[in-house]
């Protein structure tokens, strides 16, 4: 998912901006600290950022951006990834664990019925229900993050779609 917008700030104010979002705020002598909604890191003209993780949620979608200057402003150019080694892996350990329960089924209980077979893949299929609730709620759980991401660093650079500068 690609994003591209234009800002009247400069380059070094957008960083600036960018670099005060990310700071992690230190209270109470420096044992407890406080951040944004948001972190992430500044590197020259490029930055990255994602949510604070307030859930355990293994599709984190991470927005990778870069900062070029324009004569009436700065172009930002970003992108959201995708973590789709997350997805990858659990497909892989549900398909293992549906092989593994397959085999066992094969090689303990080979002459049986149909209906006594659905008694012992029942877990197996439960589990891959299971499997295929939580990626679709983390897919969710990614659009909705990603989402949050783009109109968050659009307001905080206060920019616009205009790209005709």
């Amino acid at each position: 998912m690609d994003v591209n917008f234009h800002t009247m700030l400069s380059v070094e104010e957008c960083q600036q901006r960018l670099s005060q979002t990310f700071s992690v705020k230190r209270s109470l002598g420096g044992i407890l600290s406080i951040s944004g909604p948001v972190q992430g890191k500044v590197r020259g003209l490029g930055f990255h950022m994602h949510r604070r993780p307030n859930y355990g949620n293994i599709f984190f979608p991470l927005l990778f951006g870069a900062l070029a200057s324009r004569p009436k402003g700065t172009f930002v150019q970003a992108r959201v990834h995708f973590p789709l080694a997350s997805i990858l892996l659990a497909v892989f350990f549900s398909l293992l664990g549906f092989m593994f329960q397959l085999n066992n089924l094969l090689t303990l209980f080979p002459e049986r019925s149909l209906s006594s077979w659905l008694i012992y893949l029942w877990p197996s299929l439960v589990f891959g229900s299971i499997c295929v609730i939580v990626t679709g709620i983390g897919v969710i759980m990614y659009v909705r993050d990603s989402i949050f991401l783009k109109r968050h660093i659009r307001a905080l650079l206060n920019a616009s779609d205009e790209y005709d500068i």
